[in-house]
């Protein structure tokens, strides 16, 4: 996806849209049916919407992750919107499998209208996108998700120039796969920055935790205000530098041959604590209002590993595959994407709300009359300087011509 198609804004909650999505996806003609399927999808957790400009079709795809709080299980009707519509009801789990690139799927599927019962199916698929799964000895078992997450804050106070942190637990900041890389994207509103400059020096880098900075698009002038900015805001793809286990060297002891005095104990050393990456950000000058300062939020970064695929050609047969999320064009079609769990408390959105400061409306009357005092200080004393230096050189000269 280029940078010119990226968008991004703040939307608390996807219930805000409800009336647009009815307008715009049943119509002014469309029964009560549809209005309601609009009004539960609102609900979901995610919602994608795509649009394919050969068959001028949209397809909207809501996710939910469990159940309405009020019911104990999946209780919904479902019937064809029309009489020459198709729709086909699938009931699938994950299933474990022996190749790491493929997810696999098994349930039953039914076709409204014509099937008279439930048919069984399993089938397996490359896939671009999923999340990262914990390593298993059984490829058949049912995935676990990895214990690896992380979280997002702010260094406080924030200020003119606010520092992202990402923090995740050493242990676990094992690769999946030799040759994976720990990559970062960011997401920033019009009111952050980037400076592409500073991440130049590779001492400044390695402070950070950071290997190098792969991509930055959209709005990027570093003096611009924030109301002269035209762009949504820009994007940004860091590499990180994720720690490698360090090997141990044990002490040789001949026990004869076939004999190894250390079998069984460790082979490299597992950090512990935190391991943490700052990414310094700059804001811009905002509008001036009543306050000293105002809360705008900032979305938490996607975190992935990048991989080598080696079906990457079949990714497109994935029904399930997910296009256009932000990075996927900045890297080679043979990239699977593993990402990474953010931990967060439920009920909570992934997004941090900064207080930064603005110019106080409040007292702007003091700021204007400081100014024009020292501006009307500057002009004086500039007059006493010029004219008094002025009158003791006449003084002078004329002293030299009466000598």
């Amino acid at each position: 996806m280029s940078a010119s198609s990226q968008f991004y804004a703040h939307v608390g909650e996807i219930g805000e849209m409800a009336s647009s999505f009815q307008r715009n996806l049943c119509g002014d003609k469309a029964g009560a049916y549809c209005v309601q399927m609009v009004a539960e999808m609102v609900k979901a957790r995610y919602i994608d919407v795509d649009y394919d400009t050969i068959s001028r079709a949209v397809v909207v795809t809501a996710g939910w992750p469990h159940a309405d709080e009020s019911e104990k299980s999946w209780n919904d009707e479902i019937r064809p919107p029309s009489q020459d519509a198709t729709v086909e009801i699938g009931v699938l789990s994950s299933e474990g499998n022996a190749d790491p690139e493929d997810i696999q799927f098994g349930g039953f599927l039914t076709v409204l209208g014509q099937d008279d019962h439930p048919k069984p199916t399993r089938f397996q698929t490359p896939t671009r996108h999923y999340p990262l799964l914990a390593p298993s000895k059984n490829p058949t078992a049912t995935p676990i998700l990895h214990p690896l997450t992380y979280s997002t804050s702010f260094n406080q106070p924030t200020g003119l120039h606010p520092t992202l942190t990402l923090t995740f637990p050493a242990q676990n900041l094992t690769a999946p796969a030799s040759g994976c890389k720990l990559h970062t994207h960011l997401t920033l509103p019009s009111y952050l920055f980037i400076d592409k400059y500073q991440f130049n020096d590779a001492l400044f880098l390695q402070s950070k935790n950071l290997r190098r900075l792969r991509s930055l698009s959209g709005a990027t002038d570093l003096e611009a205000p924030d109301w002269a900015v035209s762009q949504w805001g820009s994007a940004a793809l860091f590499e990180l530098s994720a720690p490698k286990p360090e090997k141990i060297e044990y002490p040789e002891i001949d026990l004869g041959e076939g004999e190894d005095a250390w079998e069984g104990l460790p082979t490299h050393t597992i950090r512990a604590g935190a391991w943490n990456v700052s990414i310094p950000l700059h804001l811009r000058y905002l509008p001036a209002a009543a306050e000293s300062h105002t809360t705008l939020p900032v979305p938490w970064p996607v975190v992935f590993w990048a991989c080598r695929a080696e079906s990457g050609a079949q990714h497109p047969s994935n029904p399930f595959d997910r296009l256009h999320l932000g990075y996927e064009g900045l890297f080679g079609p043979k990239t699977r994407f593993m990402t990474v769990q953010p931990a967060m408390e439920e009920g909570r959105e992934l997004v941090e709300w900064i207080s930064v400061p603005v110019l106080d409306t409040r007292q702007a009357g003091w700021v204007e009359a400081g100014t024009v005092g020292v501006v009307l200080a500057a002009f004086l004393g500039l007059c006493w300087v010029l004219f008094s230096g002025r009158g003791k050189k006449v003084r002078d000269d004329d002293k030299k011509k009466k000598q």
